[in-house]
């Protein structure tokens, strides 16, 4: 009887394995597509370290990029990539000189018997079981028209998968034909983008399996990528039981018939100075008086000037953080992706 469960491959990235509900199905093709700057080449050096992590053979062929750029670029990010089998070729500096001479045939067809030979020889020879090709749509320019590519590539992608490797194609987006006839050769599709809003990846096609849909914010730094799914409210909720939880000012209790309910979201509206933080406060510390936790987040002012406050108002805001009753912690807006901060309130729920 044939196995038809589906074995999963880890990405190297936890956010983008939640999305993808497990990893990437393996032995598939995958195109990760994106404009210049949105974090191709790092998400494929992330998915082929977390091979190396995990004892695979992995391969990375650059089309475009030097050896000598590539490992200067890992390095930078702390990418450990010394097990990473890197097949360079890019154009060398003597291609310039040989294109000004003349040619009977047409650059394409001769460079791409000896191109795709180099391929084939190092993947039979490392039978690697994750490939990077860095950036495919560089193939492009091997064939004569879009019907020659589209064979190219198919053949390039049933070789691949048949030495059982998972395959990630970062790709070029320029609104070529090529570019567009990509998706539907490939198992799954992702879309870097960045925008003035921030970054983002979306899965738009993966063959074979579920995914989190939309689009989830993608942060870039000197160390990597770190992906923020979006928050899905879940089907099975916590059930409402309607527990009052007063404040411990028997006036205001009084007034909110016993308190605020658990379980339903509360806003304390008015002007500056009027008293809502001081409000909010009032029950974070009654409840740390039942052994509760609660968590507070600052936009507009930071944590010393509501703990100095607090104090002088005869709240132990102190005493709480101590005891881990409490967590106080300030947000700047602008440094946030909105995916990011619900990510971190979702940690301080959990």
């Amino acid at each position: 009887m044939t196995d038809l469960s589906i074995q999963r491959i880890t990405t190297g990235i936890p956010g983008l394995d939640v999305i993808l509900d497990g990893g990437f199905v393996a032995q598939q093709a995958y195109l990760v597509r994106g404009g210049m700057g949105t974090g191709k080449t790092t998400l494929g050096l992330h998915f082929l370290t977390e091979g190396i992590r995990r004892g695979e053979s992995t391969l990375f062929i650059s089309l475009m990029r030097r050896k000598a750029d590539i490992l200067l670029h890992a390095a930078s990010m702390g990418f450990d990539i010394q097990g990473i089998a890197l097949l360079d070729l890019s154009p060398s500096p003597e291609l310039f000189s040989e294109m000004q001479t003349s040619h009977i045939f047409p650059p394409a067809e001769i460079e791409r018997a000896p191109l795709m030979r180099k391929i084939t020889e190092q993947i039979e020879a490392t039978h690697p079981h994750r490939i990077c090709v860095d950036a495919i749509t560089q193939l492009r320019y091997l064939a004569m028209d879009e019907f020659e590519f589209r064979r190219l590539m198919l053949a390039f992608l049933r070789f691949l998968q048949e030495q059982h490797a998972t395959v990630l194609l970062p790709a070029e987006v320029d609104g070529a034909v090529s570019e567009e006839s990509l998706p539907f050769l490939c198992d799954g599709v992702l879309t870097l983008r960045k925008t003035a809003e921030g970054r983002s990846v979306e899965v738009e096609k993966l063959l074979g399996s579920g995914f989190h849909a939309g689009r989830h914010s993608l942060r870039l730094t000197e160390t990597g990528i770190t992906v923020y799914p979006r928050l899905v409210v879940p089907e099975q909720r916590c059930p409402f039981t309607g527990e009052i939880i007063p404040s411990g000012v028997t006036a205001l209790d009084a007034l909110l018939d016993g308190g605020i309910e658990r379980g339903l979201v509360t806003i304390i509206s008015g002007p500056s100075g009027t008293g809502k933080s001081l409000l909010s406060l009032l029950f974070a510390k009654e409840a740390a008086t039942r052994g509760e936790r609660s968590a507070i987040f600052l936009f507009e002012e930071t944590r010393a000037p509501l703990l100095k406050r607090a104090e002088r108002l005869g709240m132990p805001l102190a005493a709480m953080l101590e005891a881990s009753t409490l967590s106080v912690t300030h947000v700047a807006p602008a440094d946030y992706l909105p995916d990011e901060f619900t990510a971190l309130v979702r940690r301080e729920v959990e």
